[in-house]
């Protein structure tokens, strides 16, 4: 049954970007965000910022790839103190984010592009990232962080 629902949303998110591209002109194009009949805001804008961090170096690098609608892999490991850096690569053809709220993490990709960022897991647990993109958590883009002591 779940997975019906998730199919639904997600038509219903695709059928809201088309009609939000109809309605609004060319829809995703250069980074904008449609948001009504001849209105566009900077995806950026729109979550709050671009991704948090920079790259650290000579950190390890976690590949990540985003679709519609989830992250490939769905999880993840890190050790307290490592630095790691998130790359992600957007295959999808909408905006998406990898975001770590315990962490105050965010790296943020739009269609077609590769985005890395990094961060030092202070504490260990198993964490939640999500996109934050309003409707993709829902429609099943989460994942797990799981941070060894």
């Amino acid at each position: 049954m779940r997975d019906k629902g998730l199919f639904w949303t997600g038509i219903a998110l695709v059928l809201i970007g088309l009609a939000g591209g109809l309605l609004g002109g060319p829809g995703w194009v250069d980074g904008t965000w449609p948001m009504g009949p001849g209105m566009h805001a900077r995806w950026d804008v729109y979550l709050g910022g671009s991704s948090t961090d920079a790259p650290l170096p000579d950190a390890r690098t976690i590949e990540v790839r985003a679709t519609e609608f989830g992250f490939s892999p769905s999880e993840l490991t890190a050790t307290v103190g490592e630095p790691i850096n998130i790359e992600l690569r957007n295959d999808g053809n909408l905006l998406h984010d990898l975001t770590i709220d315990e962490f105050g993490f965010r790296v943020v990709a739009g269609p077609g592009e590769t985005r890395t960022a990094g961060f030092v897991p202070d504490r260990a647990g198993t964490f939640t990232f999500t996109c934050s993109v309003p409707g993709h958590a829902q429609a099943g883009m989460v994942g797990t962080l799981r941070v060894a002591p």
